[in-house]
């Protein structure tokens, strides 16, 4: 009767251990996932310098607590926009703040690397004021701090986020390199589908032949929920968009604009992407104008 009721009350402790770390897993992505859309906000619609700035304390939150997230994986992505909005003085309030931290640390890959992946944000901000072999032998310096991370991190949630900024980071031939680096090294990404996608533009400057990879891809991946509530098939249509341009086929490139407006009403692109929509369009009274003004 002992060992009976001994084996029931494990099971009920086990219950209650794995409902508890559930619920913490999900309360954590929820609160991850919540973030992130106030960094997407911060930076992509909010018009205040003032408020923009948050937005790095927000990527810090995010790369700490989910580095594994696809949040994180977009949050490197989104952070460079923070030069959009930001004034360098503005930037660099935040060097100044991060920076007697993480200087002596550059070279340690596993010191704080969250925070780190946006403090060099921060640091790329300051080449802006050098001169030109300063500001080559910075950002020399901070891709090999990423090659560091990216290849020696312990933890290797961080060693991905650091290649994943090296895909920013760097001009178009190194760039294939990291593209290729961390689809062969992570696999099993939440990123991969987006990485995929962006490497489609590079693998086939031919607009045929990438639409037809555009839709295996998202065949295969366009059901995932992306973090701001949308599918990736959301994503794809605004690559397939730009391949119709490029064919001249402009209904079909209107055609998969108004699915994007429906499957991803608040998709920050969209604003950028009625430019071209509007010149496009046979219906826009002011295309004739349009077209005179761009000869």
């Amino acid at each position: 009767m002992y060992i009976k009721n001994l084996f029931k009350f494990i099971l009920i402790i086990s219950i209650i251990f794995l409902y508890s770390s559930v619920c913490y897993a999900d309360s954590t992505e929820v609160s991850v996932n919540e973030t992130y859309k106030k960094l997407c906000w911060l930076l992509k619609e909010n018009t205040n310098e003032a408020y923009a700035i948050k937005s790095l304390d927000y990527g810090v939150e995010i790369l700490t607590k989910a580095p594994e997230s696809l949040d994180a994986f977009l949050t490197i992505f989104i952070t460079q926009d923070i030069y959009n909005k930001c004034r360098y003085k503005t930037i660099k309030k935040v060097y100044d703040r991060l920076k007697e931290k993480h200087l002596p640390h550059l070279e340690e890959p596993d010191f704080e690397p969250g925070e780190k992946l946006i403090f060099l944000f921060t640091y790329i901000n300051e080449t802006g004021l050098m001169s030109k072999k300063e500001c080559d032998d910075t950002q020399q310096k901070i891709v090999d701090i990423l090659i560091s991370m990216k290849d020696k991190c312990s933890d290797k949630k961080y060693a991905a986020l650091a290649n994943t900024m090296l895909i920013i980071v760097r001009k178009k031939d190194k760039r294939i390199e990291f593209i290729k680096n961390f689809l062969d090294n992570f696999p099993d990404h939440p990123g991969i589908p987006t990485v995929k996608l962006l490497n489609l533009s590079y693998l086939y400057e031919e607009p045929k032949k990438r639409l037809e990879e555009i839709n295996k891809l998202m065949n295969q991946y366009g059901n995932i929920k992306m973090p701001n509530g949308w599918n990736f098939s959301a994503d794809c249509y605004e690559e397939i968009v730009q391949c119709y341009i490029e064919l001249k086929d402009y209904d079909s490139a209107i055609k998969y604009y108004g699915l994007i407006k429906i499957e991803a009403p608040n998709s920050w692109n969209l604003n950028e992407m009625k430019k071209y929509i509007d010149y496009i369009d046979p219906k826009n009274p002011d295309k004739a104008n349009m077209e005179e003004e761009n000869k």
